[in-house]
């Protein structure tokens, strides 16, 4: 299974093809189960053709090649811990890589790509440029304070007497509102790369958990990497990634807690709510190894809008 960063000129994924084909039907010719949130249809269908189209990480402006280099080099190194983490917990480098790409899952998009064209010299060049510069989270906070300013003068015409949020609690329900990874606009996504670069820190302080199922419960979508505030009995913040019908990751904010990745299996609650978190920020896909485990999400999405939790 290749892991290298697709060439440009050709289909390209949002999420790469090697991820997909961990969730690949047994009963099917190398297709997954694929749910299509806008009919309600499923099924089955390529990884080729889920979450992709021509030329998605063309370089819009030279001066950001490095900064895709970056990014492929990245999504290389995941592509080849995936199946290690599936079986055991990554630790120390291979642990910080993985917290980094889920990060940029949320900036690397087509409205991302958009974003950029046409936009060399600006401020928003320099802030991308910065997704790969490491930081502090103290400093992360301070850029995401002034960052707010801007977004709050844009969205409502003044910046006085509101704060988007105050914590790290309340990062989710701001990403989840406002859906900066479909945005466009220049304001916004200058302040998306603020947000990816506050959660590079906070994924790298979180302690996970690679929960197990023995039957392949798991579905992922189209935005894989996602945050809720709908698991656990605390209502602590939560990273969920699926790596496969059987394993789900989970991540929660250690502070000054840490202790390392852990291993267990999942409750039948606890699927649900994974797998809720799943179909609240999907944007047109839900996908798994089986139909089943998808068809209690079948029914399609009113005038195409965007699924909320069953």
């Amino acid at each position: 299974m290749s892991t290298e960063p697709e060439p440009q000129g050709q289909n390209q994924h949002e999420v790469p093809d090697f991820y997909q084909r961990y969730f690949l039907d047994p009963t099917q010719q190398s297709k997954l189960q694929r749910l299509d949130l806008r009919t309600g249809v499923i099924r089955p269908a390529s990884p080729r053709s889920t979450a992709s189209e021509d030329d998605l990480y063309e370089v819009p402006n030279p001066a950001l090649a490095p900064l895709e280099k970056h990014f492929a080099s990245v999504e290389s190194k995941v592509g080849t811990l995936l199946p290690s983490a599936r079986v055991a917990p990554l630790h120390g480098e291979d642990e910080k890589n993985l917290s980094a790409w889920m990060a940029y899952q949320f900036v690397r998009t087509r409205a991302y790509r958009d974003a950029l064209r046409g936009t060399a010299g600006s401020t928003l060049l320099q802030a991308v440029r910065r997704i790969a510069t490491p930081t502090r989270l103290d400093d992360a906070w301070a850029d995401l304070e002034e960052a707010n300013r801007n977004f709050l003068l844009k969205k409502y015409g003044t910046s006085s007497a509101r704060r988007l949020f105050f914590s790290r609690h309340e990062v989710v329900g701001h990403i989840h509102r406002e859906r900066l990874w479909e945005a466009s606009d220049e304001v916004y996504w200058r302040h998306a790369v603020v947000v990816t670069r506050l959660l590079m820190c906070l994924f790298e302080r979180h302690n996970f958990e690679y929960l197990e199922r023995a039957k392949p419960d798991f579905i992922t979508s189209d935005h894989p990497v996602t945050l809720t505030e709908e698991f656990g009995a605390d209502r602590e913040l939560s990273l969920v990634y699926p790596l496969s019908p059987n394993v789900c990751l989970v991540g929660a904010w250690a502070g000054d807690g840490y202790r390392g990745p852990s291993r267990r299996f999942a409750s039948d609650e606890e699927v649900v709510a994974l797998n809720n978190a799943q179909v609240a920020t999907a944007r047109t896909f839900l996908m798994a190894s089986s139909r089943a485990a998808l068809e209690r999400f079948a029914a399609p999405r009113p005038g195409g809008s965007r699924a909320g939790t069953p």
